[in-house]
């Protein structure tokens, strides 16, 4: 899965990009075919709400700060890049709390059937198995 979206600004050109990296996601930036940001995701959901999202600050940022043409490219870059990496920080900041919580949430409903498990089987054994190393 790749998708890739071309910003320009004048003469110069971005290319904003979605992959899937081995067991991950990566969504980034390219300027010259060099990366200026890069993100990176364990859920393909994630990764695709954060493409959306980059793409719609990227197309504000470009709206709000225009790219003079006298400016040095490399000072446009970092500026867009500190600028992707504290929506990226924020948007992460929201998303992973949820996904705390719903495995808090699973082990919690793992915890209780074990319990009710126990419970219900003896559990008299003189010698007890439990997980070894191999």
């Amino acid at each position: 899965m790749r998708k890739t979206k071309i910003y320009r600004h004048g003469t110069t050109t971005f290319t904003a990009y979605s992959k899937s990296v081995g067991n991950g996601f990566e969504v980034g930036i390219n300027f010259k075919g060099k990366p200026i940001f890069w993100g990176n995701f364990a859920l393909s959901k994630d990764a695709n709400s954060f493409w959306t999202e980059l793409n719609k600050q990227v197309k504000t940022f470009g709206q709000k700060f225009r790219y003079p043409e006298k400016t040095p490219a490399n000072r446009y870059c970092k500026f867009l890049a500190h600028h992707c990496y504290s929506h990226y920080y924020k948007f992460v900041n929201r998303v992973v709390p949820k996904h705390g919580r719903n495995f808090e949430t699973v082990y919690k409903k793992d915890l209780r059937q074990w319990n009710q498990w126990k419970k219900d089987k003896d559990f008299t054994e003189t010698k007890r198995r439990f997980l070894k190393a191999a």
